[in-house]
């Protein structure tokens, strides 16, 4: 475990950062923090490097930072970064080798206050996931791992990461009429919040309407649990943002990944 719990403190409530917040719970490669306004944290390879700056106004705060990632990752091979899309704009100005970087993909933050009724009606039923859906759920864990992140997961891998959603009460599925997995999500909580995340439907179940009624559904159970409903999208994914702005989520961050 990361010892200074100060530097949790300063992200637990910023929700496009609270994928940073989980890491910085557990032991890094790398942490780089004036203990007040910006952090650095790499935690292990294949993920990336995550910046976070309280004020990307602060001229000093990103100088220190432009300083720090270029001694530390871009001259030291191929690295990838998660940061907010003001402070990569702010890099580029104060130094211009973060000009090279390309955007890779754009991440947007949402929340939800008040859910939004739907009428996209489907043939099929939500519920927790259950010890014998382990194998199934692993294989499409392992699939949509592969598809939106380019990663690539050892099978066993997979299943311990099922295992541990479904022993919390955390992993969402619906099966169609035959009774077959055909879309999934993540509900983890987190402080005061409810991360929806995973979310994945079988490519030969796609545009029927299964996604959008699963985050529905747990996104009411979430707020029942008197939990703050949050969720992260690839913003190029039109489809799948309307799909959650119809549900009642907001914006509230946008983060890209940048990188070589």
């Amino acid at each position: 475990m990361n010892n200074d719990k100060a530097l949790h403190k300063l992200v637990e409530n910023d929700i496009s950062f609270l994928v940073l917040y989980k890491i910085l719970q557990h032991k890094c490669t790398d942490v780089f923090s004036n203990g007040t306004t910006f952090i650095v944290c790499y935690s292990n390879p294949p993920y990336p490097v995550w910046v976070w700056c309280a004020n990307v106004q602060n001229t000093g705060d990103v100088v220190q930072i432009a300083k720090y990632l270029k001694q530390n990752y871009l001259q030291k091979g191929k690295f990838s970064f998660i940061l907010e899309n003001s402070l990569f704009e702010s890099l580029k100005l104060v130094d211009s080798d973060f000009c090279s970087l390309q955007t890779q993909m754009q991440m947007l933050s949402y929340r939800l206050d008040d859910v939004k009724q739907i009428s996209r009606p489907v043939d099929g039923t939500i519920r927790l996931a259950v010890q014998l859906d382990v194998d199934v759920l692993a294989k499409i864990y392992q699939d949509a791992n592969l598809e939106m992140e380019g990663l690539s997961f050892p099978i066993e891998h997979c299943k311990k990461m099922v295992q541990e959603q479904i022993e919390n009460g955390q992993l969402f599925v619906m099966v169609d009429q035959t009774n077959i997995i055909v879309a999934t999500t993540f509900a983890t909580v987190q402080g005061n919040y409810g991360k929806i995340s995973f979310v994945y439907t079988l490519p030969t179940h796609r545009r029927k309407g299964y996604a959008i009624n699963l985050v529905h559904f747990v996104s009411k159970h979430l707020l029942q649990q008197n939990l703050t409903p949050i969720l992260y999208t690839d913003g190029g994914y039109v489809a799948s943002n309307s799909c959650y702005t119809k549900i009642g989520y907001k914006q509230v961050g946008n983060l890209v990944k940048v990188g070589n």
